[in-house]
This record gives structure tokens, C-alpha cells and sequence, in this order.
């Protein structure tokens, strides 16, 4: 069966818990409001290599709910890979990877994301940007607020 990933589980300690999410998602030119999102999300230990993320929030008034597997740690590429399902037929892989200074990077399909922790770990925001190319960088896709509601006991 091969060796067990390597254990970084507890990178990923500080995203674990209920959170309240609010925020704004942009057009495609990264600067009109297409409208808020409200909803919540859940992060879960599965073992010692997998985080599970339950997505429950509306997007313009429109409910999206997901399922995202992050998890196991390649110790190869320092990442974590991350797989994820949502209600409307989207699947999308990508990885996280956690920074010396605990945020964390998110990249797949055209899209990235920091996501950066309170001091206090009681808040996060993250910040997700569609990328345009040539090099021009990114333009502003979602801002998200994340409010801790509970921790995993």
C-alpha cells in the first residue's frame, strides 16, 4: 500500500471550527459589485491527514453548497492538495499551501487566494483573485470576512 502521507495535519489547525462567512464577489472586471455572500463554513479533521470543508452560503442570493477534501500533505511540492464539489456541478482541484507567517495560499484553475488569520484567530479575511494574464497579475474576484463561531472541541 506505500508509506502514509506525511502527517502536517496541524498546519491546518487554525482553519478548524464553524465560521461565520460574509463578503462580496466581483465582476469580471475585478471592480463592480455582482453581489454579498452570507453563509457559513465548516472545517473538520478526518484522521491525521485530511481537513473536510462544508461550504453552506449564498452567492448573490443564490445558495451554493460544497464539499472540499483538503489533504494529504506532499511533502514534494510543500502543498497540500485539495479537491472540491459544489452543488452546481463544479469540481475543482487546487492546492493550499501554509506560509511561515500562517496564511494560507490557495491556487487552481485561473483563480488564487490568501487567506490571513486574526492574531487572535477569532477572524480571518480572505482575498481571491482571477488571474488575467500576461503577467498582469490578478484582478479582486471575492473578499471574504470568516468569523469564528466555535473551535473543534
Amino acid at each position: 500500500m506505500g508509506q502514509p502521507p506525511e502527517n502536517r495535519i496541524d498546519l491546518l489547525s487554525p482553519l478548524l471550527g464553524s465560521w461565520r462567512t460574509t463578503g462580496e464577489v466581483f465582476e469580471d472586471n475585478g471592480e463592480t459589485l455582482a453581489g454579498s455572500i452570507d453563509g457559513f463554513d465548516h472545517y473538520e479533521a478526518l484522521g491525521d491527514s485530511f481537513v473536510i470543508h462544508r461550504i453552506d452560503v449564498d452567492i448573490g442570493g443564490d445558495p451554493v453548497r460544497g464539499l472540499e477534501v483538503i489533504g494529504p500533505y506532499d511533502s514534494d511540492e510543500g502543498a497540500f492538495r485539495t479537491r472540491a464539489w459544489d452543488n452546481l456541478g463544479g469540481e475543482q482541484v487546487s492546492n493550499a499551501i501554509v506560509k511561515e507567517d500562517g496564511s494560507m495560499r490557495f491556487g487552481a484553475d485561473g483563480a488564487s487566494a490568501v487567506l490571513t488569520f486574526a492574531d487572535d484567530g477569532s477572524a480571518a479575511t480572505v482575498r481571491w483573485e482571477r488571474d488575467v494574464g500576461s503577467g498582469a497579475g490578478g484582478r479582486a474576484w471575492m473578499q471574504l470576512t470568516l468569523t469564528r463561531l466555535s473551535s473543534p472541541e
